[in-house]
């Protein structure tokens, strides 16, 4: 069979599991959101939908059935990534915290990381990021980027961070301001700033702060950031000024 064959058959096999008409499975029908931007969307932990349509439903049941099939396998090997990242992204940093019981010091502290600059919704999980944030700091370092851990050890004078350092983050309304996430990048923090108003009447801030060295729980430069992650109340707010 040639290589084109070969795709055409994927692909028609592709569009029948698609436009077949199947129920919805038993497990799945109570996460149906009947008012998504689109219309009816789905939102399990394992299979997400935004446009969906409830008639033709083989593709995402043959898809939810691999994930059980995936996430078993993946807990009775404690295979802690693949257990988490099996998930839809919203719901990563839950499974998180479900699988802390599990592990401790660096590769705790690692998961940690995935998890942390793969998410979108941390403001969503504020209570829950503060107790995986303050757990035990035996490893912390971890959750750093490998290259910049050198900041925690080494003296002002060769890279490593100043006793106090002066940080920034941008937000559009007054509750984002107790975050975890700052930078050392104002014009990043602006950045962040812009993208977060987006409701009419949002108005784009850049709070100036300081952080004292021992307060600083990781930094992360892997998203092409001079991202500082450290608790809101160790943060000493100096000014917030609209941007």
């Amino acid at each position: 069979m040639t290589v084109a064959k070969r795709n055409t058959e994927q692909e028609q096999d592709l569009m029948e599991l698609m436009t077949r008409e199947e129920e919805l499975h038993d497990d799945l029908r109570p996460w149906v959101v009947e008012d998504g931007p689109f219309g009816p969307m789905l939102k399990h932990p394992l299979v997400q939908e935004i446009f969906f349509d409830q008639t033709r439903c083989a593709r995402i049941n043959l898809s939810y059935d691999y994930k059980l099939r995936a996430v078993a396998e993946a807990l009775s090997k404690q295979q802690w990534d693949r257990y988490i990242f099996l998930r839809e992204r919203p719901y990563r940093p839950m499974i998180l915290q479900e699988v802390a019981q599990f592990v401790e010091g660096a590769e705790y502290w690692k998961l940690v990381h995935q998890v942390w600059v793969d998410s979108e919704n941390c403001w969503e999980y504020h209570d829950e990021w503060h107790d995986m944030l303050t757990a035990d700091a035996t490893g912390r370092e971890f959750m750093s980027d490998e290259d910049v851990r050198s900041v925690f050890t080494l003296p002002p004078e060769r890279g490593g961070l100043l006793p106090e350092t002066k940080i920034y983050r941008g937000f559009s309304w007054d509750e984002a301001l107790d975050g975890y996430s700052w930078t050392l990048d104002r014009a990043r923090a602006k950045w962040f700033a812009d993208r977060s108003a987006w409701r009419k009447g949002d108005v784009p801030k850049v709070a100036t702060a300081t952080v004292k060295r021992e307060h600083v729980i990781a930094y992360i430069t892997s998203r092409g950031e001079q991202e500082l992650v450290l608790l809101p109340e160790d943060a000493t707010i100096q000014k917030v000024q609209e941007v």
